[in-house]
Parts: C-alpha cells; structure tokens; sequence
C-alpha cells in the first residue's frame, strides 16, 4: 500500500539525477537503467507523484491530423509562460513512441523509431 509520503533526501534526488544524467547521455544504458528502475521502484514501493505548483502561465497546444499523409503536427505557443518562473519545460505525450516514432521539427530534424530516444532535447522555431 503507498503511503503518499514525499522522499525528503537530499542524497536520494543527487542520485537519481545522476542516473537521469546517466539515461540522457549514454542512450545505449536505456534499457537496463529503465528495468533497474522498474525494479527497485517495485522492490522499495516507490511511486512517482506530482505536487501542486502555483501556475506559471498558460502554453497552448495544437494538434493537427493530416490522415492522407499519416502525420500529425503539434504546434506550441508559450508566449503565456512567465519566463522568470518558468527554467525548464517538458513536452509530453501520454502514448509513446510506439504510436509517435517519426520526430520531425521547424529546424528540418527528422527523427525515426528508436533515434527519436528519451529525454532529448530538441528545439524548434
């Protein structure tokens, strides 16, 4: 049974970040640091949770199918975004390369099946 409790251990989150660091930089580790992960989660009962933040603005999101070309373009406004408040932002979607795998953005990358990789960070104008 989860208990709802915060990890409040400075130590915990500089290792996790060290195997985030790890994840993002040697994409050929993906695979056994997700199962490790999976693992000691199960193992420790640990589960990732989400605390309420004050807002930092708004981003709107735009999603348009193109079913003739099998495509769907995103587009993302965050001119709402208070940029003072706002360091960092992750663009997520619930379903996974495995229904996305071709990237392609503004600057002209495109992307394919397992290139595509986990938290890489892209730009686009």
């Amino acid at each position: 049974m989860k208990s709802n409790k915060r990890i409040d251990c400075e130590a915990f989150y500089k290792i996790k970040e060290y195997f985030s660091w790890l994840h993002r930089a040697y994409p050929q580790l993906r695979g056994i640091l997700a199962r490790s992960s999976n693992s000691l989660r199960r193992t420790c009962d640990i589960e990732t949770g989400f605390e309420k933040v004050a807002s930092a603005g708004i981003a709107s999101i735009v999603n348009t199918v193109n079913a003739k070309k099998g495509t769907i373009n995103i587009s993302i406004d965050i001119s709402k975004v208070k940029k003072e408040e706002c360091t960092q932002m992750n663009i997520m979607n619930e379903l996974g390369a495995n229904h996305f795998d071709r990237y392609c953005d503004s600057n002209g990358l495109f992307l394919k099946g397992k290139a595509i990789g986990t938290w890489d960070e892209v730009f686009g104008g």
